[in-house]
């Protein structure tokens, strides 16, 4: 769970301690503790439900290379083979490959 974004945001776990921490992809520069673990990881996610067919409006967060953080924004349109363009990069269509990498469909309002 997200308290920037208030919001249920996928992850996946890239290293675990010994202590039983744990770094995840959306927060790659720190370690989670078990007792934070508690309350902010939820369970995991079944395979390939993380990539979902993209729909206008839906809240999404995109990570962003050159800032190197994740933003909130939303879908405003959406292609024929599920590109998507958002509200943060207008004019710019994410393939599907990219949407994988770079896209988190939030599970609640930004």
């Amino acid at each position: 769970y997200s308290l920037n974004l208030t919001a249920w945001i996928p992850c996946v776990i890239l290293e675990e301690g010994a202590s039983g921490n744990v770094v995840i992809d959306a927060l790659p520069y720190a370690w989670i503790t078990p007792a934070q673990q508690a309350s902010y990881l939820g369970p995991a996610a079944a395979p390939g439900l993380q990539l979902r067919i993209p729909l206008i409006g839906d809240k999404v967060v995109y990570f962003s290379a050159s800032h190197k953080r994740w933003i909130p924004t939303i879908v405003t349109d959406v292609g024929d083979r599920d590109e998507v363009e958002l509200e943060i990069k207008p004019g710019v269509w994410l393939q599907r490959e990219a949407q994988q990498r770079v896209l988190r469909w939030c599970a609640s309002k930004l």
